[in-house]
């Protein structure tokens, strides 16, 4: 959102998120959770003013600034953690995720690709950090498969990701007078 210096704020709703503009240039972003909608506010110039529930106070964001409104209203800010590159990507067809929690993939991979991901336990806590820009489907779970050491299968709309089987060795050496190793 840009906003013209000189005329009146305004406030963009999102989940139980508000953000009101106080002459800036800003990213909102809205996510459904699964218990409810998570939002965050990145301020790429000037200052912003973010409330969780209604009537709750608002936390001043300026440029370079991140500010999340989690399920329940809590706010949380991050200074200084903004790359306009990564956050306005979007613009110029470019996903860019840098520490992301895996339930800001599945979210970024359903709308952008429509696709489902199943993520398997061991790598639920897992944060992937990647740079994309117009890959195909296929590629695009290849990646992210390699980025976290997992394997991925795909049956139409739907990709889960495993963690990747341990290597087997495909063939035992020896050197004469020495032991076998697995190679």
């Amino acid at each position: 959102v840009r906003h013209a210096a000189g005329t009146a704020p305004f406030v963009v709703r999102a989940g139980d998120a508000a953000v009101r503009d106080v002459g800036t240039a800003f990213t909102v972003r809205a996510d459904a959770a699964e218990r409810g909608t998570t939002v965050r506010v990145a301020v790429t110039e000037g200052e912003v003013a973010l409330a969780g529930r209604p009537g709750a106070a608002e936390v001043a964001l300026r440029a370079g600034d991140v500010g999340t409104v989690g399920v329940r209203g809590e706010v949380g800010t991050a200074r200084r953690a903004v790359t306009s590159t990564d956050e306005l990507g979007w613009l110029a067809g470019r996903l860019a995720w840098r520490a992301a929690p895996m339930p800001e993939v599945r979210a970024d991979l359903q709308r952008w690709y429509g696709l489902t991901l199943v993520v398997d336990p061991a790598l639920a806590d897992r944060r992937v950090t990647l740079t994309l820009a117009g890959e195909r489907p296929d590629e695009v779970l290849r990646l992210i498969a390699a980025a976290l050491g997992a394997a991925v299968t795909r049956t139409g709309d739907t990709a889960t990701l495993r963690p990747a089987p341990a290597l087997r060795p495909s063939a035992t050496l020896a050197a004469p007078g020495r032991p076998a190793r697995a190679v």
